[in-house]
C-alpha cells in the first residue's frame, strides 16, 4: 500500500474514528511498533512520536513482552495500549537512534538483524540494500548495515537482538533447503557471535504473501516468538508466532502516526491476519 496517498487522510479518519470508538468497550492489549532505516534528520519527530507513546500508551520491552505471553504480568488498564518499539534489516542509523534517543529514557527494543548481509564490505552494501531489501527500487545512497560491534553494544545495553533470516529473501519465494537455511542457520550465526540464544524472529516483508505454512513450520522449531509485518492489536493469550505490528514511518504526518497507534489502520489487514493465525497455530 502506497501509505503516502493516505497521508492526507490521517487527521480526519482519525477524529472520526475516536468519535465511533467512544461507543465501542475499551480493548485489553499491545501493539508493536517496528520502524526501519531512521534517517539523522528524522530523529526530532521519531523522539516526538517516543515520547508521546510513553506518555500516553506506555513503552513495553520485549521481556515485558514475554512475561505477558507466559502470563505472569497482565495488562491492566485499558486506557492505556502500551507499546513494543523494533527495529528491522539492521541499519547502522537504528543502532545510533538507540545510543542518542533510546537508552537515555531507558526503553528497550528489539532489533531484527541479518547476520550475512552484516558481513558484506561496507563499500558494496548500498547495493544489496537496493537489491534484497527494496527489490531494486530507488533508496537514499547512504544506508549501510551495523556492525557487529554496535550489535554487542545494544546487548550490553539491555535491548533484544533478534533474527531476521540470514540474507533478507522473501521466504514463500524460495526452496525449502534455503528456505530452512535462511531462518534456522541465522539464529545459529547469531547466537555464536553474540554468545546468547536467539528467542525472537521477524520476517523479511512481513506480509501476508511473504510467509506461508511450511516457513511456520520451520520457524516454530527454532524460535519463540514471531513478529509479522501485519498492523492489529495483540491480545491475550498471546500468539507468539504471529505477533501483529505497526509500520511507522517517522517522517509521516503526526496524525496518522497516533491514527495507527489507535488502531484505525487495522480494519485494512483483518483478512491477512485471519490467514496468518491459522499458520502460527
Amino acid at each position: 500500500m502506497n501509505t503516502g496517498l493516505y497521508y492526507p487522510l490521517g487527521g480526519p479518519w482519525l477524529r472520526i474514528y475516536a468519535a465511533l470508538q467512544a461507543f465501542s468497550p475499551p480493548k485489553k492489549g499491545f501493539r508493536i511498533l517496528t520502524f526501519h532505516d531512521v534517517f539523522e534528520d528524522q530523529f526530532k519527530s521519531f523522539e516526538k512520536l517516543i515520547d508521546y507513546v510513553s506518555e500516553y500508551h506506555g513503552i513495553l520491552s520485549p521481556e515485558d513482552v514475554v512475561k505477558i505471553a507466559n502470563g505472569s504480568t497482565s495488562l491492566q488498564d485499558v486506557s492505556r495500549i502500551p507499546c513494543l518499539i523494533t527495529f528491522d534489516d539492521g541499519y547502522v542509523s537504528d543502532a545510533i537512534v538507540a545510543k542518542k534517543i533510546l537508552n537515555d529514557r531507558g526503553i528497550k527494543a528489539a532489533y531484527f538483524v541479518c547476520p550475512t548481509l552484516m558481513d558484506i564490505p561496507r563499500q558494496r552494501q548500498n547495493a544489496v540494500i537496493f537489491e534484497r531489501i527494496y527489490e531494486r527500487q530507488t533508496i537514499p545512497a547512504h544506508r549501510v548495515f551495523m556492525t557487529w560491534d554496535d550489535l554487542v553494544e545494544l546487548q550490553a545495553a539491555g535491548h533484544t537482538v533478534g533474527s531476521h533470516t540470514l540474507s533478507h529473501q522473501r521466504l514463500s519465494a524460495i526452496a525449502s533447503g534455503e528456505r530452512k537455511r535462511e531462518i534456522v542457520d541465522s539464529a545459529e550465526v547469531l547466537q555464536k557471535r553474540l554468545g546468547a540464544g536467539v528467542r525472537w524472529f521477524a520476517y523479511p516483508f512481513g506480509n501476508i504473501g511473504s510467509i506461508d505454512a511450511d516457513s511456520y513450520a520451520i520457524i516454530r522449531s527454532c524460535y519463540e516468538f514471531c513478529c509479522t509485518g501485519l498492523r492489529g492489536l495483540n491480545t491475550a493469550p498471546v500468539l507468539r508466532l504471529a505477533l501483529l505490528r505497526e509500520p511507522v514511518d517517522p517522517s509521516s504526518p503526526f496524525d496518522y502516526q497516533r491514527l495507527s497507534l489507535s488502531g484505525g489502520l487495522d480494519f485494512l489487514y483483518s483478512r491477512s491476519v485471519k490467514r496468518l493465525m491459522s499458520w502460527a497455530k
